[in-house]
């Protein structure tokens, strides 16, 4: 919030404005979708203005599908792709502001996620091809 006040308002202003419920809780961050609806941001007042862009970009991810819901959220394909689109957002805010250090560890945090990820939801329509 410090680094990029405006930003930061501006995000949670369009958000709620478009009927996304906002939650505020310390130690917390998530996007959490919803059917045929806005779904619900819980937000930590004190994160990064980079965790806010990552919880928006699933925002904008879940107004692009349509609000399909839980379900197309959870399946692995799926999740993967937002993952990774929301974590490029914050690596390319990381370079553009010069913290190489700091975008290579954001890449090395979606790779983890994607591991995790991989071992827990379904894949959908990779479930065919095995991997």
């Amino acid at each position: 919030v410090d680094s990029h006040p405006e930003q930061w308002n501006a995000l949670l202003k369009e958000m709620k404005d478009n009927g996304v419920e906002i939650v505020y809780r310390e130690g917390a961050m998530a996007y959490s979708p919803a059917k045929g609806v806005a779904g619900q941001l819980v937000v930590d007042p004190s994160s990064s203005y980079s965790a806010l862009l990552h919880e928006y970009t699933h925002y904008l991810d879940d107004v692009a599908a349509g609000f399909p819901g839980m379900e197309y959220h959870f399946q692995t394909i799926n999740r993967v792709k937002m993952e990774l689109h929301a974590y490029m957002q914050e690596i390319k805010l990381a370079d553009s502001l010069g913290y190489k250090d700091v975008a290579n560890q954001l890449f090395e945090n979606y790779r983890a996620e994607r591991e995790l990820l991989a071992g827990h939801l379904k894949w959908g329509v990779w479930d065919e091809y095995n991997w």
